[in-house]
């Protein structure tokens, strides 16, 4: 969840201060820690491994996939590159039905 976090103040500062009040550093520094945190998730998958702890679905898949999902996004981390274990993980998880985003609600 602290990517998460890292990813919505990174953002915050991009899109709501003006270009001259921007502070660049703060930016890369919440990148550089989200990136790490999700490297960190990347090494807990095993190669063949369809979840990240157990045979089965839990609460931990479902964070991991939703902070990457958003730092690829808001920080436009390339982690099909760099974490793919993770990133396969998060779009597995976007195809089952629990997951997809009715039409209307978009």
């Amino acid at each position: 969840m602290g990517v998460c976090d890292k990813a919505l103040q990174a953002a915050y500062e991009r899109n709501q201060h003006p270009p001259e009040k921007l502070y660049q550093p703060w930016i890369d520094d919440c990148a550089a820690q989200a990136a790490n945190a999700l490297a960190a998730v990347e090494e807990t998958i095993q190669p063949n491994s369809r979840y990240l702890l157990l045979d089965r679905l839990t609460q931990a898949d479902v964070a991991a996939a939703v902070a990457e999902r958003f730092a690829r996004g808001a920080l436009r981390l390339a982690t099909d590159a760099h974490m793919p274990r993770l990133h396969a993980l998060s779009q597995t998880l976007a195809e089952q039905p629990a997951f997809i985003v009715p039409e209307h609600a978009r």
